[in-house]
């Protein structure tokens, strides 16, 4: 009788350990199945998340690029430039004003001049946009010597601007973006002028850089032009092309008390670097 109780609970231990040992195996085999669904869910939300992000960006371009052939948005940017000027009324400021007189420059009635400038216009649809713009080109001249030892010399620094209401129609194919359109304002010419000895001028020379306007004189105009070019859209956000223009440029006055009407003109090569969703 003995012997048989000491079997059965013999087997009654057994079977406990028998029953620990499997909820030990279960409880593992639980406890990495849900580290196992942790980790692939992380992965499914990061890459949901990557995959929304990138559905977005697409989103943006397209309907930026929709946009653009819609003709509706904004855009703005800077137009650096050559000016090719009708300088005539700085010619006979130089022949005809008192504080010239006696002076020799070398200005030819035709010039090329340097500059920039810059635009902004928004689209009304169907490739019309309206805006406005401002440009500008420079260019500085030294007189011959003269003084009673020949030791003195005058430097005229030349300045051409113009800016006003700009009209456009733009014609899109794919990514090229072709441009025709027109302007209307004002500007002058503004001519600074600066005497001083040969062996004297300097950078750090502050009477060299003379803010006072009676070294300074203006002839200004009513600028009508015309304009065609071409960008390409490198991105939709961002284009770059070129364009010319002719300008004409008409005044009554001319320079103050010596000059007269104005009636002149300039040809003008721009490149455009231009941000937003027009090209």
């Amino acid at each position: 009788m003995k012997k048989m109780i000491l079997i059965g609970v013999a087997f009654l231990f057994s079977a406990a350990a028998a029953v620990d040992e499997a909820k030990l195996g279960l409880d593992s085999v639980t406890n990495e199945a849900l580290t196992a669904t942790r980790v692939d869910t992380v992965y499914v939300v990061r890459e949901n998340n990557l995959e929304s992000i990138v559905h977005e960006v697409k989103g943006i371009r397209s309907r930026i690029e929709k946009s653009r052939k819609q003709g509706y948005g904004g855009a703005g940017g800077w137009t650096p430039l050559f000016m090719v000027a009708d300088l005539k009324p700085v010619q006979e400021l130089i022949t005809k004003d008192k504080a010239l007189l006696g002076k020799s420059f070398d200005i030819d009635r035709v010039t090329l001049m340097p500059g920039a400038g810059g635009m902004g216009y928004g689209g009304l649809g169907k490739g019309i946009r309206i805006g406005g713009g401002g440009f500008s080109g420079t260019s500085r001249f030294t007189s011959a010597n003269w003084g009673l030892n020949g030791d003195s010399a005058t430097s005229l620094n030349v300045d051409l601007s113009y800016g006003g209401f700009m009209l456009e129609k733009a014609f899109v194919n794919d990514k090229f973006n072709y441009i025709v359109g027109g302007l209307i304002g004002g500007g002058a010419y503004i001519v600074r002028k600066n005497d001083y000895k040969r062996d004297e001028p300097s950078a750090f020379d502050e009477e060299n850089f003379s803010s006072n306007n009676k070294n300074q004189a203006e002839a200004a105009f009513t600028a009508f032009g015309l304009h065609a070019g071409a960008t390409y859209s490198a991105v939709p956000w961002f284009h770059v092309g070129a364009d010319a223009s002719l300008l004409t440029f008409i005044g009554i006055d001319g320079f103050p008390n010596t000059t007269g009407s104005i009636f002149t003109g300039a040809g003008v090569f721009r490149l455009r670097l231009i941000w937003g969703s027009l090209g």
